[in-house]
């Protein structure tokens, strides 16, 4: 059974607005000081990263899963995900408008999302 996929294209609208002096310099002070905090957040999440490796390292090197020295505690986590693999179910019998029918949407909670000059659309925040 072949699946039958669309292609949907999706239009934006850009509008221009003109900003008072006041209001632009009081935005771009604002960014800048994002940018800075950004910045340092950065380069604090890339120290911890390097030393929770530090860390699991000893902790592997005794030969444990988790340790516990003075109130602090190192485990390691392991994990796994499931996904529902819709091809497959179509595959087993399963029709498509089944799935279509039965997947629900909900709207997320809305979020601020601020990028600085220079920073990769894939950057995460």
């Amino acid at each position: 059974m072949a699946i039958r996929q669309t292609v949907t294209a999706t239009a934006t609208t850009t509008t221009e607005v003109k900003l008072a002096p006041k209001v632009k310099q009081k935005l771009l002070t604002k960014f800048k000081a994002y940018q800075e905090l950004r910045e340092q957040q950065k380069a604090i999440k890339a120290e911890m990263k390097k030393l929770a490796g530090e860390i699991g390292s000893v902790r592997s090197e005794a030969g444990v899963t988790t340790i516990e020295l003075d109130g602090f505690k190192d485990t390691e986590v392991r994990g796994y995900t499931k996904k529902l693999d819709h091809e497959k179910l179509v595959e087993l019998g399963c029709a498509l408008a089944w799935i279509k029918e039965a997947t629900t949407e909900s709207p997320k909670r809305p979020y601020e999302k601020i990028t600085c000059p220079g920073d990769r659309e894939s950057d995460d925040e």
